[in-house]
């Protein structure tokens, strides 16, 4: 039959599946993905060099300080023009 794979057993959780690849799914793919202790310790140096940035500390301290708005703190509303006298001669969008 086209297009249908060997059945086979995935190595992490033990389900038979038919997919294409070793494993059933992309969860137990990427669990066989181990740092090393080195790889660990280049990213906290990496995350403690970047928490030390003059923007991440500008950042949180806005965040503090409850001066850090949010995208949609900075949105209007439309206005409703339909009673306005001065526009009779226009069509309302919602005619469109």
């Amino acid at each position: 039959m086209p297009g249908v794979y060997k059945e086979k057993e995935c190595p992490v959780c033990g389900i038979s599946h038919r997919k294409r690849g070793l494993y059933c799914c992309q969860t137990c793919a990427n669990s066989t993905r181990i740092h090393s202790e080195e790889t660990k310790q280049k990213i906290s140096e990496s995350n403690r060099e970047t928490s030390q940035s003059p923007e991440r500390i500008a950042h949180g301290h806005m965040l503090k300080a409850g001066t850090l708005m949010a995208a949609d703190e900075y949105a209007i509303s439309i206005p409703d023009l339909s009673d306005r006298p001065d526009l009779d001669g226009y069509a309302d969008a919602s005619d469109w």
